[in-house]
């Protein structure tokens, strides 16, 4: 549900959303029928909802697609270095492209690689040349390894002591996948 949420853009109308789907719950749960049957009412209503303003979302930055390249091959030719080319254009397409390049442009900014900026659960790790990035360091906390830029955890994903393991980055849970023995 919290996948959805964020990905349906404006905050203050979902929250309204929310408030309308509460006052729905509160005349159909409590006056008409019994709690639960309009609790879930209000859960269901408020789920199609959201996956609405998510798809409305996804449909419209699927059609900026075709500006964003534009601008990002035009930047690029034109001899800029490819975080100005996202900079610029997360500055001039509307929402959603330009939110969305504006925050991967500004993680790229603070140290995150193109890769590891605006990352779900689950890329591999992978070895690299050092370069003093954020996206390379990690600290030791309580025998996880956790990185900076993104504050997700090293983690085996299957807790495996197999030599070739390919290990992930993953939200911080605790687990026992997620620790290390550090000197």
């Amino acid at each position: 549900m919290s996948k959805i949420y964020t990905r349906t853009g404006d905050a203050g109308q979902t929250a309204l959303f929310g408030g309308v789907n509460g006052a729905i719950f509160y005349f159909l749960g409590f006056r008409f029928y019994t709690p639960p049957l309009g609790f879930a009412l209000t859960l269901g209503l408020l789920y199609v909802g959201l996956s609405f303003k998510r798809r409305r979302r996804i449909n419209r930055f699927n059609e900026q697609l075709p500006d964003v390249l534009d601008i990002i091959v035009r930047s690029l030719r034109a001899g800029h270095p490819l975080p100005i080319a996202l900079s610029l254009a997360g500055r001039e397409l509307p929402d959603p492209a330009g939110t969305e390049f504006g925050i991967v442009s500004d993680e790229v900014t603070f140290g995150l690689d193109i890769t590891a900026a605006n990352c779900p659960n689950g890329p591999h790790v992978e070895l690299w040349t050092c370069n003093g990035g954020t996206n390379q360091q990690c600290r030791a906390t309580g025998g996880q390894l956790i990185n900076p830029a993104s504050g997700k955890c090293l983690d085996d994903p299957n807790g495996s002591t197999t030599n070739g393991t390919q290990l992930q980055i993953w939200s911080c849970s605790g687990a026992s996948n997620q620790k290390w023995t550090v000197p």
